[in-house]
């Protein structure tokens, strides 16, 4: 290490990431207070509101920063509103909402909602808690189910920012792509294409789809792919893979709607029904892909 010269000083640290940060509203943003509050980025909407903050809305480009601190938690126009340009205090911690409206939640068994993951959609942390899942890229989770209360209520475990930036740069929480293996279709008969595919943490499939690498030759290819957790189907998520594939295309598979929450080391089977036979020599060869969610625990 280099010996500090005569004129240095030495470093002095201080602590952003306390219990809130002060922060100025960007232009034309209106704020209400005890709302969920966004930090625009380096890539969000135009360069005059990058690194300011304003509402949550889960656009390209925002990253949730935590709640105003303050004020009641509605986001409604009969609630204190926060100037454009102005300074204001944001709780960046992780803290519990307790007993607040959560949609989506089980009528009868409300405690099992129990870890489940809450979404956003917009400001409004007092109406717009919601168990499922926004369409990208507003679909990360910022909390989860703390303690059931009621068919309609929930405390509710907000992620603060050091939180949310964990589990934004590890993935856990947000969808990614995993390329489950290749397949072909050279199946006279019904059967396994792919086996022991051994999962290493907890999570459910969302979509699933195939990119076809070598057409199928054979007149008669018709084959469904679908996924099997320790034996068990996956409903939906089947790829139907047929004779007029040409390479480079992109196969859909229908959606999945259930039996799709895998645990850590659970095998996954790849499974190939045939609806009309082909031959064992056809060279049609397909990728399979599969987007995930990580889930909390095992």
């Amino acid at each position: 290490m280099t010996a500090l010269g005569a004129n240095s000083t030495p470093w002095k640290f201080s602590h952003p990431l306390g219990g809130t940060s002060n922060e100025t509203i960007g232009n034309a943003k209106v704020v209400y207070q005890g709302s969920a509050i966004a930090l625009y980025g380096p890539t969000h909407g135009t360069s005059a509101l990058r690194g300011l903050v304003g509402p949550w809305t889960g656009a390209a480009g925002e990253f949730l920063l935590g709640r105003s601190s303050s004020g009641p938690l509605t986001g409604n126009a009969t609630e204190v509103i926060t100037n454009v340009g102005a300074q204001m205090l944001v709780s960046i911690e992780d803290d519990v909402i307790e007993s607040v409206v959560v949609a989506g939640l089980a009528s009868s068994s409300f405690q099992a909602d129990r870890l489940k993951y809450v979404y956003l959609g917009d400001d409004n942390i007092g109406a717009s808690l919601t168990l499922t899942q926004p369409a990208a890229p507003n679909d990360q989770p910022v909390g989860m189910i703390w303690k059931g209360i009621s068919a309609t209520k929930a405390d509710v475990w907000m992620f603060g920012f050091k939180t949310r930036l964990l589990m934004s740069l590890q993935g856990a929480g947000s969808v990614s792509t995993v390329l489950l293996g290749s397949i072909g279709v050279g199946l006279t008969a019904s059967g396994d294409l792919l086996t022991g595919i051994t999962m290493g943490f907890h999570g459910k499939f969302l979509s699933v789809f195939a990119i076809c690498v070598i057409g199928p030759t054979d007149a008669d290819v018709d084959i469904d792919a679908n996924l099997e957790i320790a034996t068990v189907n996956v409903t939906g998520g089947v790829v139907e893979l047929v004779t007029a594939d040409v390479a480079g295309a992109n196969k859909a598979g229908t959606a999945i709607t259930a039996t799709n929450e895998f645990h850590a080391g659970d095998a996954v089977d790849v499974e190939g029904v045939v609806n009309t036979a082909g031959t064992v020599s056809d060279p049609g060869l397909y990728n399979l892909y599969a987007t995930v969610q990580r889930l909390p625990g095992l």
